[in-house]
Order: structure tokens, then sequence, then C-alpha cells
């Protein structure tokens, strides 16, 4: 018999605390979701994500100091971003839909870039496709 797999770890950054804790509270009710670190800027998002080695990261693309896309770009440069196991898979938050956002994201190694405003159901199901990404590389 096998054990059953583990929830989906997952760690959030943005500097917004309304925004970090309503995200917290969407994933933590659905039962194969842990978040496991929430952070208010990137240096904390950094070592959270170092630390913890979460299966997903939701990093905002625009945060005050370090933002979202200088922590992917941080994790991409210690080999910590794509699949295998130890790897992070990230998505990106924003506000706004801005292509050079996503260009940047993507050539870091970013799974997505969501709207803020995107539906908790799709915000869920993108954790999740993020998750079994990391295994299917």
């Amino acid at each position: 018999m096998t054990a059953a797999p583990g929830p989906i770890t997952v760690v959030i950054a943005d500097d917004e605390r309304t925004v970090r804790e309503s995200l917290a509270l969407i994933l933590e009710a659905q039962p194969d979701l842990e978040v496991v670190a929430t952070a208010a800027d990137g240096e904390t998002a950094l070592r959270a994500c170092t630390e913890l080695r979460p299966d997903v990261a939701l990093l905002d693309v625009r945060m005050p100091g370090r933002d979202g896309l200088w922590v992917l770009a941080a994790l991409a440069g210690r080999g910590l971003v794509g699949p295998g196991p130890g790897a992070v898979q990230v998505l990106m938050l924003t506000t706004f839909d801005h292509a050079r956002y996503q260009a940047d994201a993507v050539a870091h190694g970013a799974r997505g870039v969501l709207l803020k405003s995107l539906p908790w159901e799709e915000l869920v199901a993108q954790v999740r496709a993020a998750h079994g990404a990391r295994h299917r590389g």
C-alpha cells in the first residue's frame, strides 16, 4: 500500500496584506493545498522559497524593493525553477495585463502570469496545473 501524496505546498508573495491573506484563505480551503509561507517583499519570498522549497510560488510582479520578477530570476539563477524534485513552479500575479511582464516571467521559467482578478476557482486550477507541470517537465 502506497502512502497518499502530501498536499501541494505554496508560498504567496504580495506586498498588499489583504491580497496575501485572501489568497491564503482561498488556497487553505482546498484539501490538497497548503500555504507554507507568505511574504510582503521579495527578500522574504526568496528566503521562503529557498528554505522551504514549495511546490508552487505565487509571486506579485510588482512589489516595493525586490519584486516578484527579481525573486523569479534569483530562483532561476540558483537552479530552483523548473521540473524535478526540489524545484519551484512559479506563477506570477499582476493587477495589469502587460505583455512585458509575461515575456520577462516566461523567459525566467515562470509557468504563467495570472491577473489578480482571476476567479478563485481558476486560481486554484492554475496552482494545481503548475504542480502537475513540476512532474511532467
